[in-house]
Parts: C-alpha cells; sequence; structure tokens
C-alpha cells in the first residue's frame, strides 16, 4: 500500500516571527515547531505528526536557547520538516547531531575562549555514528572536562565551554536507556550544548568590556559564528536520508 506523505498546505507568512516558548493559540504567536503544525494544516502543536520526532526536538531545544534575533534563522528551514518523520532514520540523525555538537560545535566555543589545545583534542575524537564511538567520545570529552576544572587556567567561562563539550558527549547516554525517544532526547541535549557553548564564548569575549553596550555588541558577534554553524549542522541532519 503507498503510503501517503504530508505535504505544506499553507505558506509561512511573510512576517513570520518565531516566538520564545510554546503558545496557545497561532494568534498568540508561534515558536518554530508550532510554525511546522500550521505549514502542514496540522491541530495547533510544537509535536506536530509529519515531523521526526529527532528534529523536532532539536528544533524546539535551539528555538528556545537562541536569542530573538537568532530565532529567525530557522525560519527557511519550517517547511522542510513537513513529511520528515521516518523511524528508521531517527538514530541515524539524533548520532549526527551528537557527532556535530561534539566535534565542531562545542570546539569552536572552546576556540573563543582561546583554549585550542582541548578544541583540537576534540575535533580529533573519531567520528560518532553508534553507541561505540558515542561512549569513545564521551569518555574524552569528560577527561578533557576534568582537565579544566584541575588547572582553571582560564576564566569560569572558559570552563562553561570545556563543561559545554562534556555536556554534548553525555548525549551519548540516552542510547542507553530503554525507553521511547532515547534518540530524540540525545538529539535534544547535543543541540542544547552548542548553545550552552556560544554562550560560554559570548560571557568570556564580553568580560574585558566594562560598558554595557560594548559587552552586548562582543557577545552577539562572538556567539553568531556558533550559532550560524550550529543551524548549518542542523540543516545537514535534516537532509539525511535512507
Amino acid at each position: 500500500m503507498e503510503t501517503s506523505i504530508p505535504k505544506l498546505v499553507r505558506e509561512l507568512p511573510s512576517n513570520l516571527v518565531l516566538k520564545h516558548g510554546s503558545h496557545s493559540s497561532p494568534d498568540k504567536g508561534m515558536c518554530a515547531m508550532e510554525a511546522v503544525a500550521w505549514v502542514a494544516g496540522e491541530p495547533h502543536s510544537d509535536h506536530p505528526k509529519c515531523a521526526s520526532p529527532v528534529l523536532g526536538a532539536i528544533m524546539r531545544g535551539l528555538n528556545d536557547r537562541f536569542t530573538d534575533d537568532e530565532r529567525q534563522l530557522l525560519a527557511p528551514l519550517i517547511p522542510r520538516l513537513v513529511g520528515t518523520r521516518a523511524p528508521e532514520l531517527e538514530s541515524k540523525r539524533a548520532y549526527a547531531m551528537v557527532d556535530a555538537a561534539i566535534r565542531e560545535l562545542a570546539p569552536m566555543g572552546l576556540d573563543a575562549v582561546k583554549w585550542t589545545d582541548l578544541a583540537d583534542r576534540m575535533r580529533a575524537i573519531a567520528p560518532i555514528v553508534d553507541l561505540a564511538s558515542a561512549n569513545a567520545a564521551l569518555a574524552i570529552c569528560r577527561e578533557i572536562r576534568s582537565e579544566a576544572w584541575d588547572t582553571r587556567k582560564k576564566s569560569a567561562a572558559a570552563y562553561a565551554a570545556a563543561d559545554a563539550a562534556a555536556y554534548a558527549a553525555d548525549a551519548a547516554d540516552a542510547y542507553a536507556a530503554a525507553y521511547a525517544y532515547a534518540d530524540a532526547d540525545a538529539a535534544a541535549d547535543a543541540a542544547d550544548a552548542a548553545a550552552y557553548a556560544a554562550d560560554a564564548a559570548a560571557a568570556y569575549a564580553a568580560d574585558a568590556y566594562k560598558s554595557p553596550e560594548e559587552r552586548a555588541r562582543v557577545r552577539s558577534l562572538t556567539r553568531r559564528p556558533i550559532v550560524e554553524a550550529t543551524v548549518r549542522a542542523y540543516e545537514r541532519v535534516i537532509a539525511i536520508a535512507a
């Protein structure tokens, strides 16, 4: 029997402004996943049935961790989530997001706080494609976090960046849990860790400035490359096929 694939029934409004959190109706505002439900013609929800649970978990995490300005980078991806529910791809998608968080995004946070030796060690981790490689990465990232704690050679923000690396690796633990949507939990944790790395890097960069305006400007400039890299990584995860 041929399976019906959900299709777009509405165009995204040209003036759409994505909002933090969930909302009681589209009239009250929409987060990214509520907008997915809207373009698919589904009842209002931030868990639309047409979308992959893993992709939805990542999107909800990024939607709420990004600033108001950064959140709009997610809008072009909304139509691409319609029709992505495919149970056979969920683990592959989740591992891909965990891999990006550990080997690409968290190291950018470490680079930003001038801890390039630890960043390079993270980039050298073997690709994360299954439980064994995820657990191997977890062990290395926890070593990095321990070293950061022991030396304190940079700042609280630098330690936070290293901690974000280990937090990204902690996403691997979700695979050991025998409950529904473990893949989605891991992917959401990985996306959250990427945002955490951006936070730590921005805090470190802004620390040298006294003016609130200058601190805000520097924070934004430091965060933006990591945020944009996170969105690109998410695009790659969306594009994964069988």
